[in-house]
């Protein structure tokens, strides 16, 4: 009676301009540490998502708040007061970290839903176009 996963959501952010791990590791060894097993454990995710043919969707955490205003359809407030609500409602803690990745995969389904009708609608998948700012690296659409 289980549900089956629509999306995974991965926040990326500024560290995007490492490109090689154990290169970045080995001339920083004591410095960026926290970086590398941050941007490590996002590599095995995405390699572990495409392995299992789940659709992973990558959002910028810095545009996410403008991103989500525009996927979801509402503004800024008033996603605010629905993440709180949702926070409310559910066991502790609710920080900034677990509001981020709850408003990523609201944005991240909702924009694969969107995608999909745009798909449906189009003649040819050519055609069918990504909402702007969702980054879909594990799909094969």
């Amino acid at each position: 009676m289980g549900r089956k996963p629509a999306a995974a959501a991965l926040l990326v952010n500024r560290a995007g301009w490492i490109t090689d791990l154990l290169e970045h590791c080995l001339a920083w060894p004591d410095d960026h540490l926290p970086v590398v097993e941050a941007l490590a454990v996002r590599d095995a995710l995405r390699f572990a998502l495409r392995d299992c043919g789940m659709a992973a969707v990558e959002l910028d955490e810095k545009s996410l708040p403008d991103l989500a205003a525009k996927t979801l359809g509402m503004p800024p407030a008033k996603i605010e007061a629905r993440l709180k609500a949702l926070g409310a409602s559910i066991a502790k803690p609710w920080r900034k970290e677990q509001k981020l990745a709850c408003l990523s995969a609201w944005v991240a389904v909702t924009g694969r839903r969107r995608m999909t009708r745009v798909k449906t609608a189009a003649s040819s998948s050519a055609d069918a176009q990504k909402p702007a700012g969702l980054y879909c690296p594990a799909s094969a659409s």
